[in-house]
């Protein structure tokens, strides 16, 4: 040993399952503390050192952490890892493919699935990279195949990354959703989860389930017939608590559908009751954060140009023409008709 070195001995624990479970729970306790904290530039670099685990890690101990992170709001954060990236990883981390669709499932199939529009984006990013196409697009077609020896001999970086291209391609096949996983997606209760299934899978769709779904989506922004609106109206002064709530929550549901009705009635003679209930379903609809998964969903509509998206933006767009919802989706298609526009 060379005169004045110094010997270092590092120690690396092995990866238990007690051990990855202590880690676990003590970055789980950590984001616990981070997410009631100012969001300072301090505070995005630690959610940096707790996202470096699941970079660099990539162990299924770990997913846990990683879909609590998913629910980390936007910043600074997502400019050092994005929630693409976040989904990626946790695809590498679980054991088999199936494990990652099962947790995925269960998250976008929750009441509130935040950042779904990523796992959608990389579902759909997926389908592409297992698609004929994406291996063509780069590596000799049959008509090349004479001369890909010598361009491979004159570079052979050329055919690293194609034998990498082709292995990308293999593997995105095998964690293809499967029909089952479909199904269950389909089977949304969240109109907005249904809207982006169609977007991803819509190729893999049943006509029928199409026309369901917008037919359901129709139904947001469309004005209910005066007799509906009253009955709804006098259940909001029922006797029975029960009645008045699900009147309340039917009336959320609704939403576009009712809110300008709802703001004339307030001009009506309505009992106190009744108006109470009144304003809070519409202070409720003026909320930011209410619907969030709408948000999500037309933002990434408005961002995809495809017959699918470009389908369900035109339904909502027909709606009544001073719903929010109405707004929103025609300001969506127009965006998707500039960006054609563009030149490239």
């Amino acid at each position: 040993m060379a005169e004045g070195s110094t010997l270092i001995q590092v120690v690396i624990p092995p990866a238990t399952e007690a051990n990855v479970g202590a880690v676990r729970q003590r970055l789980l306790v950590e984001l616990d503390r981070l997410d009631k904290l100012e969001k300072t530039e301090q505070t995005w670099m630690e959610y940096r050192r707790v996202a470096d685990h699941i970079r660099y890690a990539h162990h299924p101990g770990l997913i846990p952490v990683a879909f609590r992170l998913l629910r980390v709001p936007d910043g600074q954060l997502d400019i050092y890892y994005s929630k693409h990236r976040l989904v990626e990883d946790i695809y590498a981390s679980a054991r088999q493919p199936q494990q990652a669709h099962d947790l995925f499932l269960k998250h976008v199939l929750s009441d509130n699935p935040v950042a779904a529009e990523k796992v959608f984006d990389f579902w759909r990013g997926l389908r592409w990279t297992a698609s004929p196409g994406y291996v063509w697009e780069r590596v000799p077609s049959l008509r090349d195949v004479t001369v890909a020896p010598v361009r491979y001999l004159l570079r052979p970086d050329r055919l690293v990354r194609d034998l990498d291209r082709i292995i990308t391609h293999v593997k995105a096949r095998r964690m293809l959703l499967p029909d089952e996983s479909l199904r269950r997606l389909c089977g949304a209760r969240n109109v907005w989860i249904k809207a982006l299934t169609y977007l991803t899978f819509g190729e893999r769709c049943e006509r029928a389930w199409t026309t369901g779904l917008l037919r359901e989506l129709r139904r947001k922004n469309t004005p209910l017939q005066a007799r509906e609106l009253d009955a709804l109206l006098r259940q909001l002064d029922a006797s029975s608590f029960a009645v008045r709530e699900r009147a309340s929550a039917e009336l959320l549901r609704l939403a576009d559908g009712v809110e300008p009705d709802l703001r004339q009635a307030l001009k009506r003679p309505l009992s106190p009751e009744a108006a109470r209930r009144v304003k809070l379903v519409l202070s409720e609809l003026e909320k930011e954060d209410f619907d969030p998964l709408r948000k999500q969903a037309l933002a990434y509509l408005g961002s995809i140009d495809r017959p699918e998206s470009r389908a369900v933006l035109a339904t909502l767009a027909e709606g009544r023409p001073d719903a929010r919802l109405t707004r929103e989706a025609r300001a969506a298609l127009q965006q998707l008709d500039q960006r054609k526009a563009r030149p490239r």
